[in-house]
């Protein structure tokens, strides 16, 4: 979960990847391509990035031990769908998360399952790490607005399909539910929508739940 710096509310995981599916699905304009993915295999593969985490984690971002952060990572590689093509999105995701050195056995095991589930699907490596820069780039404006603080950051990832040429795309968070993305990557002119937190004092035995409204713009 996160836990809010400006006020005593946490927001689940579960949250989370709601908003960072929500942006995954508007992905795309005039200079950016959609990923070489089936649009609804993508789409919900980032919905489910942390699936690992359950519905009400207790996992505190940014205060987890180690074995908590390797048992998540472990839950999140082992995550099967039905839908071979968005289990391969989230265990691309897994594996961008895993440490060199602190998850080699991880690692490793969670290399030879990609390698599996990309033949399976008949689709190449190269296509799912494209798509995985598009999946941390949702992930990285969903990861930071649930701290609810000033942020920014910039993602690189590969605007037009067949490009090896990169693009940074800037993010910047004004810690109230505003965000700035330049370039814009998205199909509407604006985003915008609500996410729930719950406050923290009852949670997780007692779920009162707090709408978050947020507004994604240029």
């Amino acid at each position: 979960m996160f836990a809010s710096t400006r006020r005593p509310i946490n927001f689940t995981q579960y949250e989370h990847m709601r908003l960072a599916g929500t942006l995954a699905s508007h992905w795309g304009n005039e200079e950016f391509d959609r990923p070489e993915l089936p649009s609804d295999s993508f789409n919900a593969g980032v919905a489910l990035h942390d699936l690992g985490f359950g519905t009400c984690d207790e996992f505190v971002i940014g205060a987890m031990s180690a074995a908590e952060r390797a048992l998540t990572l472990e839950r999140l590689m082992d995550t099967e769908l039905t839908d071979r093509i968005a289990e391969t999105v989230i265990k691309h995701h897994a594996l961008r998360l895993m440490d060199d050195e602190e998850h080699a056995d991880l690692k490793t095991e969670c290399r030879r399952r990609i390698r599996a589930l990309a033949s399976a699907t008949g689709i190449s490596e190269e296509c799912y790490l494209r798509a995985d820069t598009v999946t941390a780039f949702c992930d990285s404006v969903a990861f930071h607005f649930c701290f609810e603080r000033p942020f920014s950051t910039e993602v690189s990832v590969y605007p037009r399909r067949g490009s090896q040429q990169r693009r940074k795309v800037s993010i910047e968070l004004n810690g109230e539910g505003r965000v700035r993305v330049s370039p814009w990557p998205f199909d509407r002119s604006a985003l915008d929508g609500y996410l729930l937190a719950f406050e923290r004092d009852t949670y997780p035995a007692t779920l009162r739940a707090v709408q978050v409204p947020w507004r994604i713009t240029r």
